[in-house]
């Protein structure tokens, strides 16, 4: 009985999909979880814009990206972590101008991993750099299943 289930609970979810894209309404400044506000699409309603985490609803693998802007004179890094263990990250700096040429600038990064039901993951803001996370909808973070794991 708990195979069945187990499986008709995963084929219910596969036919539905798994998928959602949040962008950055405002700018923040905090180290730790960046809350992405402007939730467009939460199929399977995994992700959490209240604390800024997906949470898998199956099995599976599942592919997540995110691009993350930071003012001129600023640096972040930003990484992508499930269950408290860093899986990847990225970097922006925009350091490198004066204040007559300075500029924004973005990274972008995407990552596949294998998660199991109830795993969490985010992105975090690393505190060892600057910690200007660009709002006004320019950051972004998204994630799909790809395929579920049955066994």
């Amino acid at each position: 009985m708990k195979w069945r289930n187990y499986f008709i609970r995963n084929i219910i979810i596969s036919i539905t999909g798994v998928a959602f894209t949040a962008l950055k309404s405002s700018s923040s400044t905090k180290d730790g979880v960046i809350r992405f506000e402007n939730v467009l699409l939460n199929e399977g309603n995994g992700y959490n814009s209240a604390t800024g985490e997906f949470t898998a609803p199956t099995d599976g693998v599942y592919v997540f990206s995110w691009t993350i802007i930071t003012k001129e004179t600023e640096a972040v890094c930003a990484d992508l972590f499930v269950d408290g263990s860093r899986k990847g990250r990225l970097l922006a700096d925009a350091r490198g101008g004066n204040t007559s040429n300075a500029m924004d600038d973005s990274a972008s990064n995407t990552i596949a991993i294998r998660l199991t039901r109830g795993q969490k993951a985010s992105i975090k803001v690393n505190p060892i750099w600057d910690n200007y996370v660009d709002g006004n909808d320019w950051s972004s973070f998204s994630g799909h299943r790809i395929f579920i794991s049955m066994f």
